[in-house]
């Protein structure tokens, strides 16, 4: 996993300056989801959903935790079952290494623990003089995999670039400000996020392993570099911020050079890394396993993917909560006051041009606002049933 890595950022999504090789050949070599979506685009929140294949409003995590011990020892929030802990009990060597940001502590999830909440530096000492943090994880991972590959393993690695501050070693910033191109740190982090995990793949190789591991990258959420409505970098359910990279490879088990248009979610990696073990999915997860979709070379849509956020700056004049639905050619967002927005993402994939108030589209939005209303229902959702009931029930 990468922090805050937009969907765009690899060469093989389309992307014509970002240098990307490692992501691009696991790309060539396993699944690439066109269009993937995180639960909600904030770090906590993500990260939980993508543990226990619940949307954050069911397991109740829904903000960043600082200075707490650990989100899974909180009777708050409801993060079990989980899949790191049910491999586990599976009899998988399991390992986590880098930024967790769900408590300070280790939460007693894995055999092997090198994480660490959030807000450290980028460097491992002085900037630009030390070992960059990335580097220095990925040597921890090299020798996790060198230790323990000859049982069953399941190491969870996780970068904190390209999040925030946009400080890559110097040699991957130039390549990007030699090419005038905007934000050159944060691409150069791209780039050295990329260049580690090469090293990581290649160590599987050469231990053997490759054939027979499942591997998957993904992010926690985008980047908006400030350009969105509610939005400093993330936290919103446009595609900046809400739709992430995510990559499936296992040769052994299922084909690969495949991109998978429809949409999914990161609540259901969960399901398709049990199913891909071997393991029951429990009833309470609500993603859904891709494996056999994949392995039938069923590829396009099935379902509406379904978001939920809580912006970081004012939407007409107070931070807002949103639940959005993106079907294969439509957006609408949802918000708790009355700055709602529709999006054709076949004439407008960038998103640009509001359609909320077109009469025309009246139909329309009550059609997308149905889909949030019966989701909302099925996940207990009581936000989502209320901002989609303003467009279905008074009708």
């Amino acid at each position: 996993m990468a922090d805050q890595m937009r969907a765009d950022a690899l060469g093989v999504s389309g992307n014509k300056f970002s240098e990307t090789p490692s992501l691009d050949a696991l790309a060539h070599g396993g699944v690439r989801f066109a269009n993937a979506y995180c639960a909600q685009a904030l770090c906590t929140p993500s990260r939980s959903a993508l543990l226990t294949g619940v949307y954050p409003h069911t397991s109740g995590l829904d903000h960043n935790l600082y200075n707490v011990p650990s989100a899974f020892r909180m009777p708050e929030f409801k993060l079990t079952p989980n899949w790191p802990t049910l491999l586990r009990a599976a009899g998988y060597y399991t390992g986590y290494i880098g930024k967790w940001h769900l408590g300070e502590d280790n939460p007693g999830l894995f055999d092997y623990w090198a994480g660490y909440n959030s807000l450290k530096p980028h460097w491992m000492g002085e900037k630009y003089k030390s070992e960059y943090r990335s580097d220095f994880e990925t040597g921890q991972a090299i020798e996790f995999l060198e230790r323990h590959s000859s049982k069953q393993f399941m190491l969870f690695l996780s970068y904190y670039p390209p999040h925030t501050p946009y400080d890559p070693p110097l040699k991957y910033e130039k390549i990007y400000r030699d090419k005038g191109i905007d934000h050159p740190g944060y691409w150069g982090a791209v780039t050295a996020v990329d260049r580690d995990l090469g090293l990581v793949l290649a160590t599987l190789k050469q231990l053997g392993l490759e054939r027979n591991t499942f591997v998957s990258f993904t992010a926690d959420h985008g980047e908006t570099f400030g350009q969105r409505l509610g939005s400093a970098d993330k936290t919103v359910s446009y595609d900046d911020s809400a739709k992430v990279p995510l990559l499936l490879r296992w040769p052994a088990g299922m084909p690969g050079g495949l991109v998978y248009e429809g949409g999914v979610s990161t609540v259901d990696l969960m399901p398709t890394i049990l199913a891909a073990a071997g393991l029951p999915i429990p009833a309470r997860v609500q993603g859904r396993s891709r494996l056999e979709e994949i392995r039938r070379h069923d590829l396009g849509w099935k379902a509406p993917v379904f978001l939920e956020n809580i912006t970081q700056k004012d939407v007409d004049g107070k931070p807002a909560i949103e639940r959005a639905v993106r079907t294969p050619e439509w957006k609408l967002i949802l918000r708790d006051h009355p700055r709602d927005e529709l999006y054709d993402l076949v004439r407008d994939p960038g998103e640009r041009t509001d359609l909320m108030k077109r009469p025309e589209q009246k139909a329309r939005i009550r059609q997308l606002a149905e889909l949030i209303l019966h989701w909302g229902e099925k996940t207990n959702d009581p936000v989502a049933v209320r901002l989609a009931g303003k467009y279905v029930l008074s009708s």
